[in-house]
């Protein structure tokens, strides 16, 4: 078999305003959403929840994922620029409160989601998080298993977090 190994990405990061430095919800300064990314140079960009997220296209080396990534998230960052926001690169955020009142801020995890080990859905609970406007963020790394001869391209992906 002639095989060729790819690897892309997902992950998410959060906007902050420097000046009065909060958080800010993405909706309504990245563009895309889970049902349509909006495309751009290297993958795709767009609102996750609160979190701006970014997916890059699949690399065959190393340096064409770092690449992808830098690529795609310059992006990202840019338009964050666009609104006065710089990106953060965290774990978690708290927002303030009246920021995260919108019915799509309350909603958490990938839809639906599941448990890699037992392949029964998640149950998400929220309560705490709401309660409090935390956010957590996350992302994946995508491995693609290509059969050169064949085309067949099957995916697995990882949230290399857990």
């Amino acid at each position: 078999m002639n095989i060729e190994i790819t690897i892309g990405s997902d992950p998410e990061v959060f906007l902050k305003d420097p000046v009065t430095d909060e958080y800010i919800p993405s909706p309504g300064v990245i563009r895309g959403s889970k049902e349509s990314p909006a495309a751009c140079n290297g993958g795709a960009v767009l609102s996750d929840n609160a979190m701006a997220e970014f997916c890059t296209e699949p690399a065959l080396s190393a340096d064409e994922f770092a690449y992808n990534t830098k690529r795609v998230f310059d992006q990202l960052d840019s338009m964050a620029q666009d609104f006065g926001l710089v990106t953060v690169i965290a774990a978690h955020a708290k927002f303030n409160k009246g920021s995260m009142d919108s019915p799509y801020l309350q909603e958490f995890g990938c839809d639906p989601d599941f448990n890699i080990w037992t392949t029964k859905q998640n149950r998400v609970k929220a309560d705490e998080l709401l309660r409090d406007d935390i956010r957590v963020a996350g992302g994946h790394v995508h491995i693609g298993i290509c059969d050169k001869d064949t085309g067949g391209c099957p995916t697995a992906s990882f949230n290399p977090y857990v």
